[in-house]
């Protein structure tokens, strides 16, 4: 059962790190697209 768990946890933290990398990627592409 705490295998289960951690992998979920494990694929949880993959996914939110990609999600978050890709909003500040668009979020600083964004401002860059203002600036100029």
């Amino acid at each position: 059962m705490y295998y289960v768990l951690w992998f979920i946890g494990l694929m949880a933290a993959c996914m939110l790190s990609a999600v978050v990398g890709l909003w500040i990627e668009r979020d600083s592409s964004e401002k860059e697209s203002n600036n100029k």
